[in-house]
């Protein structure tokens, strides 16, 4: 150990004495070290607080103890406890200090080491922290967007995603092939929903080429600006206007995105913001971005193509449909509406036909499947039977039968495999020979839910006679024909299954449902109206098609 005296009654506080271990731990011979203040050791790294502690203990006539970064004669750096004590005379008057010194280079070199370890590892803690939140967060982002296929609600997920988590307001655009915004979706933090409907009004018509949107179209990489200037947000917009817009809304840190779909090409962009008093933004935040704008891009590229497809679908499947014609003595309304959410377009279908003999055919039937497939399928299923239904086949008794007929066309829909399997009702109806007498239907069920008859009195019945297995299942031999007399003022429902079944509950509990809703209308409503109705207030919340075919027979 190192051992030194100094007198603090002398100037400065002079060494007067060391020993030879002080040479051999700094260089310095007893000759050059005598009557020199300590602070020739220090150096380039000597901390100042250090020295400070020092002074204040040799000044107060204290003890004290501290590790400091010292210099050898050589310049060499090592680190040494120095510990000085003070030393009074009789009187309590501080006479000298002994100081004790120690190389303790290589245990802070290890405390260094092991804290520079213990820090690696915390920096690598938070690292993978902020890892698993962001894969979090991008795995929550994916399977909000992934549960939907309707374009409106994917871009109102996006915002909700990206606000207030990832930014205070965003900007989605979406565009078309030739890079003209033709939507946006605005979302910030604080509402301010009249300066969002003026920005949606201004920005696509004042955007200008310079601005992050149209280089982002252009080609660009996402784009950072941790603090987007007044000139900067000036440079995009070709309308004064926009810039105070813009200011209103609040402009600090700005992240510029693409929305890439899955064929690489640019659906839209979006536009994070934060404003000048929240977070500012950095190049985790510009990645963790991008990363939600390529799974943003696949879900609204998905949407975009459902929706295409189930649109051309409804086009194709309203197009399949009859229009109603005006048969004498009768009334008759219909209605047929697509399934909502996720399910596609199927193959229901309903269909009115004046035969030669004066008879009304009337059918209503479903294609098994949700695709163009089953509407198209359907479309040859009702050519089908409108040929069936005009040659009008006759049993042995010479009488006009509905089972023969979807016999036939249960025959020519498996040889010419028109669909897999579908349900089918017809029926044919021939009314009085004069005003007031009663109506006669004789009718056939393959596999469809049965009709249901409303009385002129208001009473509610299934007509469960004349049923069959589906069209396609197999060669099952003559179907059934059943027969019902119809008072005039009597009301014919036909519908499809989606009217009625919600998934996970009962058929028949949908048919007693929309019975029940039947009879408590009106005795005089009329048929439209009364599709209207039952359209509006049994099928809530469905997620498949609707076909409803309402006739009655005049009072």
């Amino acid at each position: 150990m190192a051992f030194t005296v100094t007198d603090p009654r002398q100037r400065d506080n002079p060494l007067v004495w060391v020993n030879p271990a002080f040479t051999r731990l700094t260089g310095y011979p007893a000759a050059e070290a005598v009557g020199r203040n300590c602070r020739f050791l220090q150096g380039e790294g000597t901390d100042p607080d250090t020295v400070e502690r020092l002074r204040r203990a040799i000044a107060n006539g204290q003890a004290e103890s501290v590790t400091i970064l010292n210099r050898r004669k050589d310049g060499t750096p090592f680190w040494n406890r120095v510990s000085i004590n003070p030393v009074f005379d009789d009187n309590g008057e501080v006479v000298s200090f002994v100081g004790v010194q120690t190389d303790v280079s290589e245990e802070v070199q290890l405390n260094q080491e092991h804290e520079q370890a213990l820090e690696a590892e915390r920096i690598a803690r938070r690292e993978t922290e902020r890892a698993r939140s962001r894969l979090s967060a991008m795995v929550e982002a994916t399977t909000q967007l992934a549960e939907t296929l309707d374009l409106n609600e994917a871009l109102d997920r996006l915002a909700s995603i990206a606000v207030p988590r990832m930014a205070d307001w965003v900007v989605i655009n979406l565009v078309d092939a030739h890079g003209k915004i033709y939507s946006t979706t605005v979302r910030h933090r604080d509402g301010l929903e009249d300066l969002i409907d003026r920005f949606n009004e201004l920005q696509p018509v004042s955007l200008n080429d310079r601005s992050g949107v149209y280089r982002l179209l252009a080609g660009s990489e996402p784009i950072l600006l941790t603090q987007a200037s007044p000139e900067a947000v000036a440079g995009n917009f070709t309308d004064p206007e926009m810039v105070a817009v813009v200011a209103g809304l609040g402009l600090g840190s700005v992240i510029y995105v693409p929305l890439i779909s899955r064929l690489q090409r640019i659906v839209g962009t979006m536009i994070l913001v934060a404003t000048p008093t929240g977070r500012r933004f950095n190049q985790e935040d510009l990645e963790t971005a991008a990363d939600l704008g390529r799974r943003a891009g696949l879900a609204i590229d998905h949407a975009m193509i459902y929706e295409h497809e189930h649109r051309a679908a409804v086009i194709l499947q309203r197009s399949l449909l009859p229009h109603l014609p005006a048969v004498r003595g009768t009334t008759i309304a219909a209605r047929y509406l697509p399934g909502e959410d996720t399910a596609d377009v199927g193959g229901d279908f309903y269909d009115v036909l004046p035969l030669p003999d004066g008879s009304i055919g009337f059918a209503i039937g479903d294609v098994v499947g949700h695709d163009m497939t089953a509407a198209a399928a359907m479309g040859h299923l009702r050519g089908i039977l409108r040929a069936c239904a005009w040659d009008d086949a006759e049993d042995e008794d010479g009488q006009n039968d509905p089972g023969l007929v979807l016999d036939r066309v249960d025959h020519l829909v498996q040889q010419l495999e028109v669909a897999s399997l579908a349900t089918l009702f017809y029926g044919r109806l021939t009314l009085g020979a004069k005003p007031g007498e009663p109506a006669i239907l004789r009718f056939a069920n393959a596999g469809h839910p049965d009709l249901l008859l409303r009385t002129p009195g208001g009473a509610v019945e299934r007509l469960a006679g004349g049923s069959g297995l589906l069209l396609g299942v197999a060669d099952v031999g003559p179907r059934p024909t059943s027969e019902v007399i119809l008072e005039p003022g009597s009301t014919l429902i036909a519908y499809t299954d989606g009217l009625v079944e919600r998934r996970g509950g009962d058929i028949d509990e949908g048919i007693e449902t929309l019975g029940a809703m039947l009879a408590s209308l009106p005795p005089d409503i009329e048929p439209e109206p009364a599709a209207s109705h039952l359209v509006a207030t049994v099928s809530t919340d469905r997620d498949d098609d609707i076909a409803l075919l309402i006739l009655r027979l005049d009072p």
